[in-house]
Parts: C-alpha cells; structure tokens; sequence
C-alpha cells in the first residue's frame, strides 16, 4: 500500500503525530474511508540526524527495509453480508516519503467492517 502525500487534507502542510486522531476520542466508521490514514513525513526526523534530503525525501540512505504492519483480524462483510476474517501483512518501503500514524491505520482497516464488500472469499 503506498500513502500518497496528498492522501490526508492537510496534505499540504507537513502533518505531525500531534495534528492525528493519536491520545484522542474517535467515532467508528460504518463505511470504507481512505481519508483516515494519516501520512507523516519521515523527511523532518531523517534530517535530525543528518540525513541529506532531497525534494522532501531522504537520499543515500544508511539503511535499508520496510516496515511492517500485521493485522491480525481484519474483517469485513462480503457480498452476501457474511462476515469475513483474516490476517493481513502491509509492508511499506523504509525510503518512502511517509509512514502512516497507526491510530490511522487502525481506524482505516476498520472502515472496512460494515460495508460489503467486493472481495470474494471461498
């Protein structure tokens, strides 16, 4: 899953873990939303240390990898409304621009349990 960097409203201006749903009261979805996932820019916290950054990405990285979400019961309803559980893996570049605030991403894969779904299980 890639994270565009205009994926969040506030696109715009750098978004910080601060300005997310983090430490705050949040209502659940009953429909799939993707403006929930809330970008923050690696660039700020990679020039801190003294990472070279190019048009707000770092450049010739120390390192290398990804980063690794699991998500052990996602669900969803599937055409029938029957509900659907497994266990997904996303798996994010460690060069990429963003990473996602996982407050987010936790309310994003929850967008996805009232709603049926075009997925199809057999």
């Amino acid at each position: 899953m890639s994270i565009p960097s205009n994926s969040h409203p506030t696109a715009n201006t750098a978004n910080t873990a601060e300005q997310s749903q983090l430490g705050k009261n949040s209502a659940y979805q009953t429909s799939y939303d993707s403006s929930l996932l809330f970008p923050i820019p690696r660039a700020e916290k990679r020039a801190e240390i003294g990472l070279s950054i190019v048009d707000g990405k770092a450049v010739n990285l120390p390192f290398f990898g990804m980063d690794i979400w699991n998500a052990y019961e996602v669900s969803w309803l599937n055409l029938r409304g029957k509900p659907q559980v497994a266990i997904l893996t996303v798996m994010a570049p460690a060069d990429s621009p963003n990473i996602v605030e996982s407050k987010s991403f936790k309310l994003y894969l929850n967008s996805f349990n009232q709603p049926r779904s075009l997925v199809s299980t057999h």
